[in-house]
């Protein structure tokens, strides 16, 4: 195989895409490459976005598992983002998305690129891989979702429980029963230590068998039982709600429950158990939005 001929998987993201979200995926030689990025719609996609790196972008990766993104940069200008096989990222700008062929082609020509005149870089929201690699945006409760909500959601306040509980234990006394029952009550409510586990296993029950696939620049997404999975419009959507108890030191505000109401007068309930808020937030930007601040608990 020739340099010319040699093909490399490419992609493009939207302004309206999400991160890992991407069309055109196919091999391409790198003339097909920069005949990509020449009649890519730089200023319009660029108009209707800010910038970072999830921008409208055109995203390249080799048989290494390395990936190399042309986005927008600051003050009219471009940037290269090379993710290496261990996740770290890279940038470099240039004054113009053309001066950006030689690292392009080196991309394509190079076993092992060449990153000396990068500068190391994050993204500081999450994964730096969630910007390169394609997603499925199917979410469901597998045990490890499970066990990395239950950490996240209760783990402070069972071990501030048990540092409440412990000197209880040593303060036993059966003549001051119904004190120590008080004093137990109140710490529990405070600390989240018995609130917090019951709303997990609220949302786990409501949530394990449910599936959602959605995507933020896809009109239609499926949600259901496994199985059973039904299809949506975000189109029929009259407004969803999102429940969560995050007053000041509220001993329980990673819990959120969400309802979306349709127009027809229909809704479906699920929780972040399922789907963090911020991505939900992200998909249905288009969809009218209300919080409310209350104990979220599930009931349907």
């Amino acid at each position: 195989m020739t340099r010319d001929s040699q093909t490399l998987v490419s992609k493009l993201n939207y302004w309206n895409y999400e991160g890992g979200e991407f069309d055109k995926e196919q091999n391409r030689t790198y003339d097909e490459v920069i005949e990509l990025i020449e009649t890519f719609d730089w200023v319009g996609q660029k108009t209707h976005s800010r910038i970072f790196i999830g921008a409208p972008s055109i995203t390249i990766q080799n048989l290494n598992s390395e990936y190399l993104k042309l986005a927008p940069s600051f003050n009219e200008r471009f940037a290269l983002y090379y993710l290496d096989s261990h996740n770290k990222l890279y940038k470099k700008t240039f004054n113009s998305f053309r001066d950006s062929y030689g690292d392009i082609r080196a991309f394509f020509e190079s076993g092992k690129y060449d990153i000396h005149d990068f500068r190391p870089e994050s993204t500081l929201d999450g994964p730096n891989s969630r910007y390169f690699v394609t997603q499925n945006f199917e979410y469901k409760v597998t045990n490890k979702v499970a066990k990395r909500f239950f950490k996240r959601s209760c783990f402070f306040s069972l071990i501030l429980f048990a540092i409440i509980l412990i000197p209880m234990f040593f303060m036993f006394d059966p003549e001051r029963l119904g004190e120590l029952a008080f004093i137990f009550l109140a710490f529990s409510i405070i600390s989240g230590g018995t609130i917090a586990p019951i709303l997990f296993f609220n949302y786990y029950l409501h949530d394990k068998n449910k599936t959602l696939i959605m995507q933020k620049s896809v009109d239609t997404f499926f949600f259901g039982n496994k199985g059973d999975l039904k299809k949506f419009n975000k189109n029929d959507i009259a407004g969803y709600m999102e429940y969560q108890f995050d007053t000041f030191r509220s001993p329980i505000p990673f819990f959120t429950a969400f309802e979306i109401i349709f127009k027809d007068g229909s809704r479906i309930c699920f929780t972040n158990i399922l789907i963090d808020k911020s991505l939900l937030k992200d998909k249905l930007y288009k969809c009218k939005f209300e919080h409310r601040k209350t104990i979220p608990f599930v009931n349907k």
